[in-house]
């Protein structure tokens, strides 16, 4: 199963970044629609050094079994797990073929603001079967806040990981 990995909050922040890299081409003056203040956006050189995200942290309670979660149960592939001697161990994962890495780090899960009823997903992760993808992890135990939930653009499936990371199946509708 091919599948694409987004993170949320990632791609908030990489629109971001591509808007900030944008106006970097050039100086610019804005007005920042609260405030009302004029801002100068000033490049030094129309290069930006920015290049990608590769990777974006997941706070687990347990590193061990939050590996167990997303290799056995989910699929993903182990990248790194290196120890740190002044601190937890790094420890990453993706799926394969995808450059893109979880870090799983110890930390407290946060909680999203409600959407509709029910907290929204933090990591997304792309389906070409959604409700395959949905059946096939509730056989092996994953813990799904919803069923297949249908939209116009196509369809989602909400589950949590062993610490209450919210992550989602998606499966877009054709030409979406």
């Amino acid at each position: 199963m091919k599948q694409l990995i987004y993170y949320t909050c990632a791609a908030v922040i990489a629109a971001g970044i591509v808007a900030a890299s944008l106006a970097l081409a050039q100086d610019k003056t804005k007005s920042d629609p609260k405030t009302g203040y004029e801002i100068t956006i000033s490049n030094a050189g129309g290069q930006t050094m920015l290049e990608k995200i590769s990777y974006v942290s997941v706070f687990v309670k347990d590193q061990d079994k939050a590996l167990d979660f997303y290799t056995n149960l989910l699929g993903f592939e182990k990248r790194v797990d290196n120890p740190n001697t002044n601190g937890p161990r790094f420890v990453s994962v993706g799926l394969k073929g995808h450059d893109f890495a979880l870090v799983l780090w110890p930390g407290t899960p946060g909680q999203a603001q409600r959407i509709d009823g029910r907290i929204p997903a933090q990591y997304t992760i792309q389906t070409e079967d959604c409700q395959k993808a949905f059946e096939t992890l509730k056989s092996r135990g994953v813990r799904f806040d919803t069923e297949v939930l249908v939209y116009p653009w196509g369809y989602v499936a909400v589950f949590q990981d062993l610490d209450g990371n919210r992550l989602q199946l998606l499966q877009l509708r054709q030409g979406r």
